[in-house]
């Protein structure tokens, strides 16, 4: 075996581990160009407060059976109508997840494009109803919800 044939083997063999080296690189920028498993709910506050990730995930499953609950689309209860329906289910959103999660209500704010303040009114509204003596269509929605998330 001459020179020339070990030096070629030992070049054939770098090439071999810099290919390998190359499809895994390649893998990896793939992977992390992928978007996660998160609704874009969560996407916004996950860049400011990235304590919450573990939260986001929850609170994307508490805004789904919301959504699925009322028969609306997730636009629709983002969006900044007062409607009635969109009100209601918006404010038992955002209350579930203050109560199920330790959010804080500027995260759950931002969920919502809206003021912590708008939360905080929300969560006032559901207490509010929750403390009447007498059954309201919010607290039977609510009960129903709740044993689904």
């Amino acid at each position: 075996m001459s020179y020339i044939d070990s030096r070629q083997r030992d070049l054939q063999t770098q090439i071999y581990i810099l290919e390998s080296e190359n499809e895994i690189l390649r893998k990896q920028i793939k992977q992390l160009k992928e978007p996660k498993q998160m609704s874009y709910w969560t996407l916004p506050i996950l860049k400011e407060t990235p304590h919450v990730k573990n939260e986001a995930y929850y609170c994307t499953e508490i805004i789904d059976k919301v959504v699925d609950f009322y028969s609306i689309s997730v636009k629709q209860l983002k969006s900044k109508s007062r409607k009635k329906g969109l009100v209601k289910a918006r404010w038992i959103a955002m209350y579930l997840i203050r109560e199920k999660t330790n959010m804080k209500l500027e995260a759950i704010g931002k969920l919502f494009e809206r003021d912590h303040t708008t939360v905080i009114h929300a969560i006032q509204g559901v207490n509010d109803v929750l403390n009447l003596k007498y059954e309201t269509d919010l607290k039977e929605d609510l009960l129903k919800i709740q044993v689904n998330v």
